[in-house]
């Protein structure tokens, strides 16, 4: 949780520095992590930053399926961890 608040705040800073009015994240669409939790934690992170946050479950109607489809037809690299270091382990 504490990867996903910095990921998000991250996001969010960088989304008001563009004056950009939305933020969301692609985390949600991982069978492995809870979209709810992700969800509430961007809606603290607008809370604190003014941007609002666009929550989503990604991998809802075979999101995630469709996403690797995809990935394989465009030859796209997708990595098999969430792209911290810790979770190469």
């Amino acid at each position: 949780m504490i990867c996903y608040r910095f990921r998000l705040r991250e996001t969010a800073g960088m989304a008001k520095r563009l004056g950009i009015n939305f933020f969301s994240t692609t985390l949600t669409l991982s069978p492995h992590k809870s979209a709810d939790t992700i969800n509430k934690i961007g809606i603290e992170i607008e809370s604190e930053s003014g941007v609002q946050f666009l929550g989503k479950n990604f991998k809802k109607d075979d999101g995630f399926k469709e996403s690797c489809e995809m990935s394989q037809e465009m030859n796209m690299y997708r990595q098999n961890y969430c792209g911290c270091r810790y979770s190469l382990r």
